[in-house]
């Protein structure tokens, strides 16, 4: 009994056995299966991280992916140098090689942009380089037009040349016929030289008679009216005063002209006058000024010559008249004795109808070469009141 039961119990504890057994050999078995799994899963990790020893079957050294993650941290941007693992540094990485990209397109683009330039340059250059060419070839072919054109002026300087030789050695002939003609010209001049010095003699007599009689005053103011514009002066008929002759009034000490007056009425040793202007009003014509008149002289009958085809309305003759009724003797010619030419109506030409200039006739002529005052017509009526 006891055997059958120590029997019963040594198979009962070999089952348990056995079952301890099994379930271990299953542990096991779960066991090498899961590190077989985690082998499995390092070598993927190692296939994709690297940084294996050189065993075989070597999975990746931590040490080595730390070596590598300080020399990243140390090649990347500053946003690498904070990361903490391969991840962060693989970021950084990724960010800066995508900011290297974006540089890189940058550069290609203005690498692009400058080869267009240069190619822009270049056209132009060649522009340029075939533009000077047709302009060096102008010039060129302007050369020698201008080289064809001085060789032809200088055929012609030269005919130019003998000509002017030519008209030298006429000059030279022309010179020494002119040389001549200087000499008789010279004898002649030394004659009419002693001639106008006989005439100059004579004129200088006269001018300082003029001087003389310009210096003297024709008479004086005797009363003024400022108020009526009226005053006498100490001429009359008896000193050939006639109404409408005109006179130049200047101060008696001064010398200085203050106006004008014109006669309006005459008595035998008076007249009245007319203001005609006034040069100050602070400085009025008053009694005692002096009067002027340019062909009135009151102490001397003045000498005059008539030139013109009439004299306005009037004849030669009735002019001759109306001098001769203020004092003034007419004479038919100009001479040394004459003080005034009285120039008329101008004469034409009968053919052409064309004026003949004064200075072709004779009697200017005459009176110009003597220093006879010339007068217009209306000058010399203005001043006597004709």
């Amino acid at each position: 009994m006891f055997a059958l039961v120590f029997g019963f119990m040594q198979a009962q504890t070999k089952t348990e056995a056995e079952t301890k057994a099994t379930e271990s050999d299953t542990r096991l078995r779960e066991a090498d299966t899961l590190r077989q799994a985690e082998i499995d899963k390092r070598l993927e990790i190692t296939k994709v991280v690297g940084f294996a020893g050189e065993a075989a079957g070597a999975s990746t050294d931590p040490a080595a992916v730390n070596r590598a993650l300080e020399e990243a941290k140390a090649t990347f941007s500053a946003s690498g140098k904070q990361a903490k693992n391969l991840q962060q540094a693989l970021a950084a990485g990724i960010t800066d090689y995508n900011g290297l990209l974006a540089q890189n397109r940058d550069l290609t683009q203005q690498v692009e942009q400058l080869r267009n330039d240069l190619s822009s340059r270049q056209r132009e250059f060649a522009t340029a380089l075939t533009e000077k060419d047709g302009t060096i070839s102008q010039v060129r072919s302007e050369l020698e037009d201008t080289r064809n054109s001085t060789n032809t002026q200088i055929v012609d300087l030269e005919r130019q040349r003998d000509a002017l030789r030519e008209q030298v050695r006429e000059g030279e002939q022309q010179i020494s016929a002119l040389r001549t003609q200087m000499d008789d010209a010279v004898r002649t001049a030394s004659s009419e030289n002693q001639r106008l010095l006989q005439r100059n003699n004579i004129l200088s007599e006269r001018v300082s008679s003029v001087e003389r009689q310009q210096a003297s005053p024709d008479g004086s103011v005797l009363t003024v009216s400022v108020e009526l514009g009226r005053a006498w002066i100490d001429r009359g008929r008896l000193d050939r005063i006639r109404p409408g002759m005109q006179f130049e009034i200047r101060g008696a000490s001064s010398g200085r002209t203050k106006g004008s007056v014109r006669v309006n009425s005459v008595e035998d040793r008076r007249s009245q006058v007319e203001i005609l202007s006034q040069a100050d009003p602070f400085d009025p014509i008053s009694p005692d000024d002096a009067i002027y008149n340019d062909l009135y002289d009151p102490g001397r009958t003045p000498v005059a010559a008539l030139l013109g085809n009439g004299f306005g309305k009037m004849s030669s003759e009735e002019m001759k008249n109306m001098l001769t009724q203020v004092g003034i003797r007419v004479e038919p010619e100009v001479t040394a004795e004459t003080d005034y030419l009285i120039l008329g109506t101008p004469f034409f030409d009968p053919d052409t109808g064309e004026l003949i200039p004064w200075a072709s006739q004779e009697p200017y002529k005459a009176a110009e070469s003597l220093s006879v005052q010339i007068v217009p017509y209306r000058d010399a009526t203005a001043w006597l009141g004709l």
